[in-house]
């Protein structure tokens, strides 16, 4: 997928939600309005959960401006990632009476995977989700209760592979509160062994 633009301006607040519902990445900021010296002027990030956490940085586009090259524009990579567009809002900041626009170069990410962490012990396995686990079901799906971790006890000892039906029809919709379709537009989920951090692969 190419890259797309976002253009901000230095009187206006600008959500993210209309470009994308899950992140993006940007890899240029160009000046629109105003010069080379306004790349000194912070862009900042505002992100407000529905869990009610809230998140605020800045990003300074002379961090990646070399000053070797003419132009109005970054021109060292970047890789910033903003992650729950649909929750974040972006404004040059500080505001100012002085008419500045960027224009923001970023690339969509789509269909990561959510993580699952499982857990063995000699009574049975332990499934998780990962905080940002939670954070990304609920910026999706608004209505979704999802829980910290599921506990499944052996009914006799049993193998992993032997679960498999068990965690998809039962394990994985109870942990998350959603379904199959959309543990899809999600991405699927990864089962990760909580020992030595590699994927779970089941059939």
């Amino acid at each position: 997928m190419g890259m797309k633009f976002i253009d901000i301006n230095s009187v206006e607040q600008t959500s993210l939600a209309k470009y994308s519902n899950t992140k993006i990445v940007l890899r240029k900021i160009e000046v629109i309005v105003g010069e080379v010296i306004d790349l000194f002027t912070p862009i900042r990030v505002t992100t407000k959960l529905p869990t009610g956490e809230m998140y605020q940085y800045y990003i300074h586009g002379t961090t990646f401006y070399s000053n070797r090259q003419p132009g109005k524009a970054t021109d060292i990579p970047m890789e910033i990632v903003i992650q729950y567009c649909q929750y974040t809002e972006l404004i040059i900041s500080p505001i100012s009476a002085k008419d500045l626009t960027f224009r923001l170069y970023y690339t969509i990410v789509e269909g990561e995977s959510l993580k699952v962490i499982v857990s063995q012990d000699l009574e049975g396995y332990t499934f998780s989700l990962t905080p940002s686990g939670k954070e990304t079901i609920l910026s999706k799906f608004k209505e979704a209760r999802p829980i910290r971790s599921i506990f499944v006890g052996y009914d006799v000892k049993q193998s992993f592979e032997m679960m498999h039906v068990k965690i998809q029809q039962h394990i994985l919709p109870a942990l998350t509160d959603l379904t199959d379709e959309q543990l899809d537009e999600l991405g699927g989920v990864t089962l990760i062994d909580s020992r030595s951090n590699t994927e779970i692969k089941i059939n």
